[in-house]
């Protein structure tokens, strides 16, 4: 990963290039930068569902597993490991 440019080689040998779409660009004003596009939309559907009295798009249940495989993901790098099994 370098940036918000990620290339994925899955196990079965499958590949995928996930990039930042500079077509996609949101003015929240002064908010931390760190926030890519992918936050910022997150960020706005949590805003629109509170003001809407909606579910947001992705619930916490919906994301906890992909949550729970970042930080596995961070824990490993700490080790300095270069794959998950």
């Amino acid at each position: 990963m370098i940036g918000e440019k990620a290339h994925i080689i899955f196990n079965n040998g499958s590949e995928l290039i996930a990039d930042r779409n500079p077509n996609e660009t949101f003015d929240f004003g002064n908010v931390k930068q760190y926030w890519s596009v992918g936050h910022k939309k997150e960020i706005k559907d949590y805003y629109e569902s509170l003001a809407n009295n909606v579910s947001p798009r992705n619930t916490a249940k919906e994301v906890m597993p992909t949550q729970e495989l970042i930080c596995e993901i961070y824990r490993l790098g700490r080790k300095n490991f270069r794959s998950i099994k």
